[in-house]
């Protein structure tokens, strides 16, 4: 009998000793109180996206002094009411690398009146281009895409281009003319390997023409390449508003404050 308790009571105290461990290696219940709480949410994360940061785009002027050859038309036709245009170019000869560039110029607003447009190379006197616009419908940046006039600039010649409101037809010193030049150049190498880092960032392509030495002896930026890129996406629905603000930048750079002034983005665009 001795024995037997012996037995049964180290039996019992090793069931003790099992349960005590398997409560202890048992996953904890939650309590009444925690049971009803519901689990706190997973933290939101900001969906990613791809976004286009606007690049300052500087131009480079010529490093040589250039005579100015840009002309802005202003005329006050009344005591209340006055018309601009201006091309928009820097005041010495631009630059492009394109054969068949679009060029841009500003109205400040409507006309009714006929408009000319000519394309002059050189010391030629016969324009390689003329045409008339019978009216202008709307104010601010008028473009020429000289692709669809199927003109070519021939490679290292320079060309005028003028823009004349006709105001009087029998007095043609009336006209609001402005004008400017360009002349087109070989893409330096250094600009191809930019445009290819920029890739579809259409900010950085423009800073990229602005800035890059388009001719070694004046190692000014390339104007007009830049301005196309800026208006293609200032001028696009719905507009590009940081490329609203580069544009008018790019205009104050080369001291056309009116037109930039009038193309810069309004608030809350």
């Amino acid at each position: 009998m001795k024995k037997t308790g012996v037995g049964f009571s180290m039996t019992l105290a090793a069931f003790a000793l099992a349960a005590l461990a398997m409560a202890q290696d048992a996953p904890k219940q939650p309590s009444s109180a925690s049971a009803t709480t519901a689990p706190a949410p997973p933290p939101v994360v900001p969906e990613a996206r791809a976004t286009t940061q606007p690049t300052q785009v500087s131009y480079v002027l010529p490093r040589r002094g250039a005579p100015r050859k840009r002309k802005i038309g202003g005329s006050r036709t009344s005591e209340t009411e006055s018309i601009t245009i201006a091309a928009l170019a820097p005041d010495h000869e631009g630059l492009t690398t394109k054969a068949q560039p679009s060029l841009f110029w500003y109205i400040s607003k409507p006309t009714d009146k006929p408009v000319e447009i000519a394309f002059t190379r050189g010391e030629e006197i016969d324009p390689v281009l003329e045409f008339r616009l019978d009216r202008v419908k709307e104010g601010g940046v008028q473009r020429i895409d000289l692709s669809a006039h199927k003109i070519e600039l021939q490679p290292g010649a320079s060309y005028e281009w003028v823009v004349a409101i006709v105001v009087d037809n029998d007095r043609r010193s009336k006209d609001i003319v402005t004008s400017a030049f360009i002349r087109r150049v070989s893409s330096p190498r250094s600009l191809s390997t930019e445009l290819v880092r920029a890739g579809e960032d259409w900010h950085r392509a423009a800073a990229a023409y602005a800035s890059t030495a388009g001719d070694p002896k004046t190692e000014q930026g390339i104007w007009y390449d830049a301005m196309e890129v800026l208006c293609n996406l200032a001028e696009q629905h719905p507009p590009d508003a940081a490329a609203q603000a580069e544009r008018s930048g790019l205009l104050r750079q080369v001291g056309l404050n009116e037109a930039a002034d009038a193309l810069a983005p309004r608030r809350g665009s």
